[in-house]
């Protein structure tokens, strides 16, 4: 479901976000998948909902074929999502020209659970070196794309101590910058389960857009606490859907109206700081650039 107007706003916006919310759907769904766009660099309305019956690759085909049919001229230029391999290649599919880039929160999340799940979450919380060492690897993303893999290198060759430590670099190599080694070939790799150019921000941060999906999960939240119980029924869910489906159009057209909406002072003041930084890329090493990003910017 969507409304014209926020459907119009869509098809003309360059930078949509989408992501899944799963409490609020009734039990016989897996998801509320929802896309939402950037306008005048403060609001993110949500134009569409879709109710999911799982996270399949084939569901999301055919989702964006019915958004494709509500919005036929629509064409944007990047699309953030979570780092779903499913979701990720259907968008690709759908909009072969536009930049498919996942969530730098969900990036550095990911991060902490492989943390948590190699047992380092004691002496990360407890050791500030570890803990501004492991947050480096997220802060990787707002290297030039063309750097990042160097700068891996030279950030593993730094890591402090620890008897996990190669563990996590592995993964994080594996997963985000180049793959296995293809084997009998040294210098070979296999690609990366998420490439370095889906999650790069560098460009996004230089320019404005859109780094994470945090306004959505902020929507989640308000959803929740808009139906205050999980799993509500399909009555309950629509009558919701209809009501933040207004509010959400009242958004959209006070700021075309002229209206300011302005983002949050401490997100403002923390945007500030990364493109400060960013803009400062080259003028000293890239250990000390990658670890100021690393204290500035881990959501």
């Amino acid at each position: 479901m969507g409304d014209l107007e926020l459907l119009d706003g869509l098809s003309r916006a360059t930078v949509w976000l989408a992501d899944g919310t799963f409490k609020v759907v009734p039990t016989l769904y897996f998801q509320l998948y929802s896309i939402h766009f950037q306008y005048s660099g403060a609001v993110n309305p949500a134009a569409v909902y879709c109710l999911l019956p799982n996270k399949t690759k084939d569901v999301y085909d055919r989702m964006l074929i019915e958004i494709i049919r509500l919005v036929p001229t629509c064409t944007p230029w990047i699309i953030l999502t979570d780092f779903e391999t499913a979701a990720m290649s259907s968008f690709r599919e759908a909009f072969p020209s536009a930049t498919i880039s996942g969530c730098y929160f969900h990036l550095c999340q990911s991060v902490l659970r492989k943390v948590n799940e190699l047992g380092m979450k004691v002496d990360y919380e407890s050791n500030d070196n570890l803990r501004i060492a492991v947050r480096c690897l997220a802060a990787l993303a707002h290297v030039p794309l063309a750097d990042v893999s160097e700068a891996f290198d030279l950030l593993a060759e730094s890591m402090p101590r620890h008897e996990k430590m190669d563990e996590l670099l592995s993964y994080f190599e594996h997963t985000y910058i180049r793959g296995r080694r293809v084997r009998g070939r040294e210098e070979n790799y296999a690609p990366a389960l998420f490439p370095t150019h889906t999650w790069n921000k560098f460009e996004s941060a230089t320019e404005g857009i859109a780094r994470t999906t945090n306004a959505v999960e902020g929507w989640h939240c308000g959803l929740q606490s808009l139906f205050m119980c999980s799993h509500p029924t399909m009555w309950t869910l629509f009558e919701g859907l209809k009501k933040d489906s207004c509010k959400q159009k009242t958004i959209y057209l006070q700021t075309t109206s002229g209206v300011e909406h302005h983002s949050s002072k401490k997100y403002r003041e923390l945007q500030a700081k990364v493109l400060r930084a960013v803009t400062n890329y080259g003028r000293t090493n890239v250990i000390t650039y990658v670890r100021c990003l690393a204290h500035l910017s881990f959501n």
